[in-house]
């Protein structure tokens, strides 16, 4: 893992192709009214497969204790969560790799964590389309994801237009409830694999992303970003007992500077079942939208508070924010005994 929000992992994922028709339902229930209906279809027609899968969960009230025992009885919650999904994939499998496309829905109500605090979340739609081709040596795959909500810092349903901004109990000024966002991502994304010789993967891949979040309570009310990243992976094996890893990262964006993560990661196999591993990495996390470029606009100071207008512009978003930094270093055994029947694990990180 490289990157933007990539941390040091050992990721080891076992799959079965399903290749048979099928037809599954789920549902399942919980604490808080917590309630999920999901259901998927297949049917396979020689090298085409069909995929359509959807559902529902409602829960009527947020899992905070302490709101629980202010908000009353479930029937006036004011932050009950009500989502539904639904999916359709279609790929074709040829002599030249497999394309797939997909295409998905998600309406939700309910409530979401912001920088200012809770929040709620009315009238949520999004959608995502997504087209990949990949075969043995390529991969690539475009991406469009999209997003329109309202957001509101007040959840009742009897709320008025304006919401007060109050410190210590005086009242400053006011700020609108309701805040429609719309947003948008593109993402277009590449790789290559190549084996030079035995033992040996070089993995090499880029990517764009732009990203818009547009508002007309905001200031300004349209926002972009863009950011292209470059990666190259080496692993090379030396006999059965050792692998070596290494790779690097190149990323530049319109909001933060030029940055390089590199990794380095070794696995050691002393014995028959047993193995050692070493990992350096380092990596970052790129300031969000709302981190760097949400500035609220529509401000209504009390006249003894002029200055707060100014102040809600600059306190949200602040476009100075630099790049988080991470660096890990990890060491970890895994041994298996008496015919893989048990196995011991140690991990220490940094």
């Amino acid at each position: 893992l490289y990157g933007a929000n990539a941390h040091s992992a050992v990721v080891s994922i076992f799959t079965r192709r399903k290749t048979e028709n099928l037809a599954e339902v789920f549902t399942g229930c919980g604490e808080h009214g917590r309630t999920s209906l999901h259901g998927r279809v297949g049917y396979q027609a020689g090298k085409w497969r069909f995929q359509l899968s959807g559902g529902v969960d409602y829960a009527y009230r947020w899992r905070n204790q302490e709101w629980i025992e202010k908000l009353g009885p479930p029937a006036t919650d004011p932050l009950e969560r009500d989502t539904a999904r639904v999916m359709l994939r279609v790929e074709y499998e040829s002599s030249i790799g497999r394309t797939s496309a997909m295409a998905g829905l998600v309406t939700a109500e309910g409530p979401i964590h912001s920088i200012i605090g809770a929040a709620g979340m009315h009238d949520a739609i999004f959608t995502h389309f997504a087209a990949t081709h990949s075969n043995d040596w390529l991969k690539g795959q475009l991406s469009f994801n999209g997003m329109s909500l309202t957001a509101t810092n007040d959840t009742r349903d009897d709320r008025s237009e304006y919401s007060d901004i109050s410190f210590a109990g005086t009242k400053m000024g006011e700020a609108i409830t309701d805040m429609p966002i719309f947003g948008a991502t593109l993402d277009a994304d590449v790789q290559l694999n190549w084996s030079a010789f035995e033992g040996n993967m070089i993995v090499i891949g880029g990517g764009y992303r732009w990203t818009g979040v547009f508002s007309d309570v905001m200031n300004p009310q349209n926002n972009y970003q863009h950011r292209v990243g470059a990666y190259l992976h080496y692993e090379q094996r030396l006999g059965k007992q050792l692998i070596l890893t290494s790779g690097i990262r190149f990323d530049i964006n319109t909001l933060t500077p030029f940055t390089v993560s590199p990794r380095l990661a070794g696995v050691w196999r002393f014995a028959e079942d047993q193995h050692l591993r070493l990992a350096f990495g380092q990596a970052f996390r790129k300031p969000s939208f709302f981190n760097a470029q949400a500035h609220l606009g529509d401000i209504r100071a009390e006249a003894a508070f002029p200055e707060v207008e100014d102040f809600m512009q600059r306190a949200i978003g602040n476009k100075d924010l630099e790049n988080e930094s991470m660096t890990s270093l990890e060491a970890g055994y895994r041994g298996r005994f008496f015919d893989e029947r048990l196995s011991a694990e140690a991990v220490a990180f940094y």
